[in-house]
């Protein structure tokens, strides 16, 4: 491992966690040394924070699962010997206090399958070389605004136990096959439309009463209530190749390909049905009942993260719609 320390190091750290961007602890991974070397001097010319940087994947790993330094964000290589980087995010997301850390991948990879890889895998970002400073620059800033607010979860962790968190975006509904982070699912729109990969489609499912539930639960009985939705939700979107996000409010927004464009009703059912045997086969954690609806899908011509977050808000904005009429 080679330690970079950037800007005023970790002397700093104390003084800079009150400011507005968070000091962060940035691991880079790449068997290039240059490539390593370069983006070092990027990073320190964007903000101050410490670089450790690996030219294996697997003495990332090692240093990930060892605890001894926690890294706030990583920027891994996708094509290196031994373990490619997604198969090292895969793993990352693994250890414990991972789970949601910022990880861009950093790579020349741009066919669709390592994107759809990399993000399934657990990226939260994926930037390709040759590196713009400029891109990389939003890309950490995007990753700042992350750990500020993993940060602030972890202080207020003990009293929001009491509180219906679940309600809102952040909750992490996590361990769910193809649930990504919101601000992920942001990520992977726009890089499917800078690729020129495809079009998608998105459609939002909206828990019906979900305010009325969530005050009538508690966060931990909310929070499983929303596992099941997205367990559902993804046993039957998965034959179109789905991934999905949890948006707050007991919505979900899923990214979906399909070769037209088809009316809700009948998938609707579908997800009802499972959702329902779910429920009456776990009894044991005293669900409530639960209805969903389903938006018709939104054919999704994304461009900047704007244009995206306003396609997801209108499927949402049509999911609340037609569950509340």
């Amino acid at each position: 491992m080679k330690r970079a320390t950037i800007g005023l190091g970790q002397d700093h750290a104390a003084d800079t966690e009150n400011d507005d961007q968070p000091y962060m602890r940035i691991a880079v991974v790449d068997d290039d040394p240059f490539i390593l070397e370069l983006v070092e001097l990027f990073i320190n010319e964007i903000n101050p924070c410490d670089v450790f940087a690996f030219d294996s994947p697997l003495k990332a790993l090692e240093a990930v699962r060892d605890g001894t330094q926690k890294f706030d964000c990583l920027l891994l290589d996708i094509s290196m010997p031994r373990m490619d980087g997604i198969e090292l995010c895969g793993e990352i997301r693994k250890v414990e206090g991972y789970a949601r850390a910022p990880i861009i991948m950093l790579t020349a990879m741009t066919e669709r399958d390592y994107v759809d890889r990399a993000f399934r895998a657990g990226a939260t970002d994926y930037l390709t070389k040759p590196i713009d400073m400029l891109e990389l620059r939003a890309r950490l800033k995007s990753a700042e605004q992350i750990v500020a607010a993993l940060r602030d979860a972890q202080d207020g962790e003990q009293a929001a136990k009491d509180d219906a968190t679940a309600f809102a975006r952040s909750a992490p509904v996590l361990g769910i096959s193809g649930l990504l982070d919101y601000a992920a699912l942001v990520n992977y729109l726009m890089q499917l439309s800078r690729g020129k990969l495809g079009q998608v489609q998105v459609a939002a499912v909206a828990l019906r009463d979900a305010d009325q539930i969530a005050r009538d639960c508690d966060s931990e009985v909310f929070l499983e209530l929303m596992a099941e939705i997205a367990q559902s939700v993804s046993k039957v979107f998965d034959p179109l190749d789905s991934v999905l996000a949890y948006c707050g409010g007991g919505s979900f927004v899923v990214m979906f390909r399909d070769e037209s464009i088809r009316e809700s009703a009948e998938i609707e059912k579908q997800v009802q049905e499972v959702l329902d045997r779910a429920v009456a086969q776990n009894q044991e954690k005293k669900l409530p009942s639960a209805s969903i609806t389903i938006s018709n899908p939104i054919n999704s011509v994304a461009g900047d993260a704007n244009r995206v977050r306003k396609i997801l808000d209108r499927a949402i904005e049509r999911a609340h719609a037609k569950a509340a009429s």
